[in-house]
């Protein structure tokens, strides 16, 4: 007869029982509290002013600051979704980990950019994604936000100019018209005039 051995008493646990936090839990927590407090209470007053970015917000109306709110929460999300797409592996909320976590650190720390690619890359590849996967993910991202930061100043331009003076409305966007009405669709399977 042959004896099974079980579990190790010390493998067993109780679920009713709630697990201890170890130390270096406790002390992880305790530092990103402590470096978060840090960065707001002591750096960002150094080039931000809190009582006027509170005075703008109390000069809003309930709907410019639902607006703002709005679109603010649509840019994340759009950027989510482009991650999504560039790594189909990757869910919408390890999407919003990754971007927020890459941002927070751009944006408080010297050097930020380059720190927070090591962490987005630290962030996906421990999800599975493979260096090539990552490569791709950063150039398509990268090229992407070039065009969108060159090209929105560009439209919203052309949206000033246009609606700037109602009574010379007729002048200033006949060449937005034009210019968009000339730029060609291309359809798979379809022949172009004059293209080749």
């Amino acid at each position: 007869m042959t004896a099974v051995a079980g579990p190790p008493a010390a493998a067993v646990t109780d679920p009713g029982r709630p697990r201890r936090r170890s130390g270096r839990e406790i002390f992880r927590t305790a530092g990103s509290v402590a470096l978060a407090a840090a960065i707001f209470g002591f750096a960002v007053p150094h080039f931000a002013s809190y009582r006027s970015a509170w005075a703008s917000m109390h000069a809003m109306t309930w709907a410019q600051g639902l607006l703002v709110a709005a679109v603010a929460l649509a840019s994340m999300i759009s950027t989510w979704i482009m991650i999504c797409s560039v790594l189909p592996s990757i869910r919408l909320r390890e999407a919003a980990v990754v971007n927020l976590g890459s941002n927070a650190v751009a944006n408080t720390l010297p050097a930020g950019g380059a720190l927070a690619m090591g962490v987005s890359w630290a962030m996906l590849s421990s999800w599975g994604v493979s260096t090539a996967e990552y490569v791709l993910y950063t150039l398509v991202s990268g090229i992407w936000n070039v065009f969108a930061r060159l090209g929105l100043p560009v439209l919203a331009l052309l949206v000033l100019v246009t609606a700037a003076r109602p009574g010379a409305r007729g002048r200033t966007s006949r060449p937005l018209r034009t210019a968009t009405v000339r730029i060609p669709v291309v359809r798979p399977g379809h022949h172009q005039p004059g293209s080749v």
